[in-house]
């Protein structure tokens, strides 16, 4: 009854029943091993909610049985699959388990979209799940784009937001990625406020400020920034 209900929202829930009713079939009468892997990607092409996203799984599972692997192209299909069905933490863990059952890891541009799904949704915390995925993979290339929005979601964060945030950003340095203005600028802003605001821990931030401004200068070709020309008329950055 629930889903017959559900039909009016679920508009190919019908057809890709169908398709996965003959995929099952195919698989009973040990047949699947013929049927183009194509078939089961027009499935996926249709799935658009969390019970065609169900139902696009069976489909996968027959083949996998089969021994069917995905070619490079096909594991960006299914991350998009799963994407479109807005299964998020699904394909997250399609990312972090990509060396156990998958030929290669989805295409940078694809895992970037997903961080934005999850910022869009004010989740943070799967923003740097995403990110230590990428990042401990060694066939997936950080971006400046990917550090930008893991340190923007880790300054939003509850819990320490700028150090988790000063954390990502060394973490560029370290792997020699250069970061555009902006972001240099916004994290010397969130240091020079904590300068402010804490007296006590003045100097740890002072050097965090320094080391920030020597980058920026080095990335950016910057001689001078108005928070530098602020931070040294407060006195807060050494002579």
């Amino acid at each position: 009854m629930a889903i017959v209900q559900s039909l009016p929202r679920f508009s190919n829930i019908g057809k890709v029943s169908q398709y996965v009713d003959k995929v099952a079939d195919l698989g009973r009468r040990n047949l699947l091993f013929r049927v183009d892997i194509k078939h089961l990607y027009s499935i996926w092409q249709l799935c658009k909610t969390h019970e065609e996203y169900k139902l696009g799984l069976i489909a996968t599972n027959h083949f996998y049985n089969f021994g069917r692997q995905l070619s490079p192209q096909g594991v960006n299909k299914i991350f998009v699959f799963s994407m479109r069905c807005g299964e998020f933490e699904e394909s997250l863990k399609l990312l972090e388990g990509t060396r156990d059952w998958l030929s290669k890891p989805p295409d940078i541009d694809l895992v970037y979209g997903l961080m934005t799904a999850f910022v869009s949704a004010k989740d943070y915390l799967s923003v740097k799940r995403v990110f230590k995925a990428v990042r401990s993979h060694w066939q997936m290339k950080l971006t400046a784009s990917i550090y930008r929005l893991c340190i923007e979601s880790m300054l939003c964060v509850e819990e320490n937001p700028l150090e988790e945030a000063l954390m990502i950003y060394c973490d560029s340095a370290a792997t020699g990625t250069e970061l555009p203005f902006d972001v240099h600028s916004l994290l010397l802003d969130c240091v020079t406020q904590q300068m402010v605001q804490e007296s006590d821990t003045v100097d740890y931030y002072r050097t965090i400020a320094n080391s920030i401004q020597r980058r920026l200068i080095r990335e950016c070709r910057i001689i001078r920034h108005p928070l530098i020309d602020t931070a040294t008329n407060s006195g807060l950055t050494n002579p």
